[in-house]
């Protein structure tokens, strides 16, 4: 049936609320690393070759090779857990059909569907992971990139506390750039001298920072792969395969953090099932529109029932036409004198006279003339009564019908082919016709960015000179003993950590909007029917107003994950100034590591322990640093700093020249664009954003939605014209089933009244017997 008619075949779903997960299968391929063996017990064991883990440099294999696989299997897990969560949550939302799709329709809609949920994955995953790293970066991480220094503090007892040293890296400082990076390589046991370069695989400012940098590139090469086995032969050993370059769509040397990013996936392998989505669908009817000629049998019923109104309507003008043009002939043939006489006929009585001709002729006019009656007085009077009675009822027949026909409300459809926007905007306009206006779209799902587009202006700062040159900014600012020198309170422990959260905040949230319209574009609007201006601009409108609330939160909510697990877990910061570590040194062979929390506020009474938001105005040497403030954690006190202070030249010049002059120019921002007193929460709840431009078109919607037709309907009274028509339509019967049974009906009255009078007849001869009777006595 969609073959014979595809553009009118209807088949309405009895559920319309289809899940995704009853018809759509998933089964995705991982990258083969994540099948393989060197993310197994077995091999992560035996890459710690012949000796302890803890002698060796980090860039030896040796060491850094069981955390590099150990990493890769969590990622490998990860990434498998978080799509498997992804695609439950999806099979949770549903696909809305009224009527039953085709083939192509559900292909087309679910694989646009399925790409959105793909790209929201992706995204959302991406997301996270570099806030995460964001906020890892400013943590105290114990594990074997860090280095500590000790200071000595001597009263009654003897204070040994313990600071954190960012890495340094091939000249390049963990403290201000998170992807300094080392290459690892094989290393002689006897002289620690290099063997082998492993290609592509790297140490870096965190464990999970260089397995991102690295690559698989010689876990893909059985030479390179040997030399590696060779090397690390141990009683755990293992023999082991390498990787296969033609089950990925990536190349060897690809970073891993690429692949992450991909969350590891070859294939995302998913399969629509037309026949289960038919299924539930479970449409019980369907209804098509053709067009056709009418069949024989109608035409000849209208034209038996107009004949005889027409030949009726024809018998009564036709005598009176021929009798005027026979009239005319015969004047013309056989003119008359005029006879004058004294006394010219009166119009009074030339009126009577024709009057008398009237009354003559309907007193004498018979309906029912036969020629078998002719010389039958009888007869003759009984036609010209059943011609009355007949007269009668047909004349009460057709005030019946004409004042039924005047009553007649009269709904007329109208249809305009191909309506222009101007003639729908016409009709939208008319009260007359706007109620039962309706114009079908071809297109009833029309995608947000066909008529939508949205405009952001972001925070000057993301725009400043401190994000296009943020690596000579933070140079600028950074000194690598700030740690060992100045009280935790000094601001100069935590501008680095806060420019950088405040350069990731603007990435973030550049990328964050970037996602989440690529993911509003591809929404659809849903008409079957055209809508009017306001209403289309009224529905836009909150749909607009609904995403630029939305999309905040989607990235606050992560944000403040991040931070309820900080603050809950009580991690360290990177410049401990929510917990410090000391030992108590009492010439004892071993000490405990205790901790304590950092106290804030105006009179030192806020705890890091019970409230991560404890913070102080931020001082450089006792100066106060205009907006910033210090406490806890770098972002919870850079959230309730304003940038008031990168609004005046001359504290950008103090930041600037902290630990020596540079002649290196950053401008300060306009206060004209944005207010200076805003808090740093404010702006992320605006996911920097101070400007929304939104721009609706609603020609393009009309365009899209692709209208074929309107059509409207008009109520009325029936015209004179129509009136005419079908009373000429029913004359004809009327007058034949009259014909019928108006002598009938005349006959059994006549019959009833004879019967009485005979009856009255009887009664009167017989009372007139008896009165003679009574008479003779």
């Amino acid at each position: 049936m969609l073959i014979q008619y595809p553009l009118t075949l209807k088949c309405p779903c009895n559920q319309i609320v289809i899940p995704y997960g009853s018809f759509i299968s998933f089964s995705p391929e991982y990258h083969p690393v994540c099948s393989s063996l060197f993310i197994s017990d077995e091999w992560i064991i035996s890459t710690r070759g012949r000796t302890s883990i803890d002698i060796y440099p980090t860039v030896k294999f040796e060491e850094s090779g069981p955390y590099f696989f150990n990493t890769l299997a969590a990622l490998c897990s990860l990434t498998q857990s978080t799509l498997s969560n992804a695609w439950q949550i999806f099979n949770r939302s549903s696909l809305i059909t009224v009527q039953a799709l085709s083939y192509e329709e559900l292909i087309d809609r679910s694989n646009a569907t399925l790409q959105q949920f793909i790209r929201n994955t992706l995204a959302e995953f991406k997301r996270i992971r570099r806030l995460i790293s964001t906020h890892s970066h400013s943590m105290f991480l114990a594990d074997y990139n860090t280095k500590f220094s000790t200071s000595h503090v001597n009263n009654n007892d003897t204070f040994i506390e313990f600071s954190s040293l960012p890495m340094i890296i091939e000249n390049c400082s963990c403290a201000i750039n998170n992807e300094c990076k080392k290459s690892i390589g094989l290393y002689s046991y006897y002289d620690e001298q290099l063997i082998f370069e492993i290609p592509n695989l790297f140490i870096s400012c965190s464990i999970i920072q260089g397995v991102l940098e690295s690559s698989l590139e010689c876990f893909f090469s059985q030479s390179c792969l040997d030399i590696v086995q060779w090397y690390i032969i141990s009683t755990e050993s293992i023999e082991i395969p390498i990787l296969n370059a033609s089950n990925t769509r990536f190349l060897p040397e690809t970073p891993i953090g690429i692949l992450l990013d991909s969350l590891m996936i070859e294939q995302w392998g998913h399969h629509i099932q037309y026949d289960q989505y038919f299924n539930q669908c479970a449409t019980k009817l369907c209804s098509y529109t053709f067009i056709s000629h009418p069949n024989p049998l109608y035409v000849i019923t209208i034209l038996v029932s107009l004949f005889g109104g027409l030949s009726i309507a024809w018998r009564i003008i036709l005598p009176i036409i021929v009798g005027i043009i026979r009239n005319r002939m015969r004047s013309k043939i056989f003119p008359t004198t005029n006879i004058q006489t004294n006394h010219p006929l009166r119009l009074i009585d030339h009126i009577q006279c024709v009057w008398e001709s009237l009354k003559n002729k309907l007193l004498k006019f018979n309906v029912f003339e036969n020629e078998a009656t002719w010389n039958n007085e009888y007869h003759i009077r009984t036609e010209i009564l059943d011609t009355r009675i007949y007269i009668l009822c047909l004349g009460i027949s057709i005030i019946i019908l004409i004042i039924y026909t005047l009553l007649i409300i009269q709904t007329q459809s109208i249809i305009i082919n191909n309506p222009s926007l101007i003639q729908f905007e016409h009709l939208q306009k008319n009260s007359k016709y706007s109620s039962t206006l309706n114009c079908p779209c071809q297109n009833i799902s029309i995608e947000y960015k066909s008529f939508i587009k949205i405009k952001m202006d972001y925070h000057p700062f993301c725009s400043s000179d401190f994000i296009l040159n943020s690596s000579i900014w933070l140079n600028q600012i950074y000194f690598s003993q700030a740690t060992l020198i100045y009280s935790y309170i000094d601001y100069r422990l935590f501008i680095v950590s806060q420019f950088q959260w405040l350069i990731s905040l603007c990435t973030l949230a550049n990328e964050t909007l970037f996602d989440e319209l690529i993911r509003f574009y591809s929404n659809t609007f849903i008409s079957k029917h055209l809508q009017s201006r306001e209403n289309f601009e009224q529905q836009v409108n909150v749909t607009i107003v609904q995403f630029r609330i939305s999309t905040p939160r989607t990235f606050l909510r992560i944000l403040d994950t991040i931070r309820s697990i900080a603050q809950g877990n009580s991690i360290v910061s990177s410049t401990m100034s929510n917990w410090y570590f000391f030992a108590l040194n009492r010439n004892v062979e071993g000490d405990s590591l205790w901790s304590q929390s950092r106290f804030y506020g105006e009179n030192n009474n806020c705890s890091c322990a019970t409230n991560a938001m404890c913070t102080s105005q931020a001082t450089i040497n006792g100066s106060i640093v205009p907006g910033f403030r210090v406490g806890c954690y770098a972002l919870e006190a850079l959230l309730q700093s304003t940038l008031q202070c990168l609004y005046n030249i001359t504290c950008i010049n103090v930041l600037k020249n902290m630990y020596y002059f540079s002649n290196i120019t950053f401008r300060s921002l306009d206060p004209l664009v944005s207010s200076p007193n805003v808090t740093v929460q404010t702006l992320i709840n605006e996911l920097m954003i101070v400007q929304w431009e939104t721009n609706v078109n609603y020609d393009q919607y009309y365009l899209s939605c692709a209208s074929l037709q309107c059509n409207y309907s008009i109520h009325e009274r029936v015209s004179l014209m129509y009136i005419v028509t079908t009373i000429i339509g029913l004359f004809g019967g009327l007058t034949v089933v009259l014909k019928i049974f108006v002598p009938i009906l005349a006959k059994i009255v006549r019959k009833i009244r004879i019967y009485h009078r005979q009856q009255r007849t009887v009664m009167t001869m017989t009372r007139i017997e008896e009165q003679q009777q009574n008479n003779n006595n």
